[in-house]
């Protein structure tokens, strides 16, 4: 039977998730899905997204969706189609912001009424896919010098974890209005393993001033072999 015709494996369930709700301030709902999406329950609105899309796309694409439209059914809004804008970023429907990210069989979205926050910025990245070039290209100075204190097992993590916690920083940056930043324009300090939490600063000039400001920092979680990182802007 060629591969367009074999029926696609039972879609994963999506479930709420907790400790990564738990990441950000009260008022933030995060859902999860382990495993495939299914393409097929996307609103024809969303379909047309990823139509020509390869399945393994159109599943990740459907399992993102999944989670994000949990998300906004337990803060009352259900029924919307979650459609990109020309950034490619999902358009969250009027009163919602929220926050998507996905890594292989796995997703996660978070999403909280717009009265509350500005933003959100979520990110999940599996621990061992972040291996020492791409620790090398994403780091600043200041952090590939603290990465050489640290021992085997801590590196991976940390290596993880500066992917990770840049993403989700720049994600709620740019749903914030900022402009575009890159790896190296962002640097962690003071990260707390045992606490899971993090400080950011900016290292780029050009990165223009948002008003109100941006917070200094946020928390992550490890679980399964996968880290996840959250920063959140409160409403002004």
């Amino acid at each position: 039977m060629p591969a367009s015709e074999r029926p696609l494996p039972p879609a994963a369930t999506v479930r709420c998730a907790d400790r990564i709700a738990g990441l950000f301030p009260p008022g933030a709902v995060a859902f999860e899905l382990s495993g495939d999406g299914d393409p097929a329950a996307l609103h024809p609105l969303e379909s047309r997204e990823v139509e020509g899309s390869i399945l393994r796309r159109r599943q990740q694409f459907a399992a993102g969706r999944a989670c994000a439209k949990a998300a906004l059914a337990e803060l009352g809004m259900a029924g919307h189609a979650l459609c990109a804008g020309p950034d490619r970023k999902p358009c969250w429907p009027a009163g919602a912001v929220g926050s998507i990210s996905h890594t292989h069989a796995y997703c996660v979205a978070v999403a909280a009424p717009a009265a509350r926050f500005r933003a959100l910025g979520i990110d999940v990245e599996i621990v061992a896919r972040v291996s020492a070039r791409i620790r090398e290209h994403i780091a600043t100075p200041a952090e590939r010098a603290w990465l050489e204190t640290l021992g085997t097992d801590a590196l991976a993590l940390a290596g993880a974890l500066l992917f990770s916690a840049k993403e989700a920083y720049y994600k709620c940056w740019s749903g914030a209005g900022g402009n575009i930043l890159y790896f190296q324009d962002v640097e962690l300090h003071a990260v707390d393993f045992a606490g899971g939490s993090f400080l950011v600063r900016l290292t780029a000039g050009r990165a223009h001033a948002i008003v109100p400001p941006m917070p200094a920092g946020g928390r992550f979680a490890v679980a399964d072999g996968r880290v996840t990182c959250g920063v959140a802007a409160p409403a002004p």
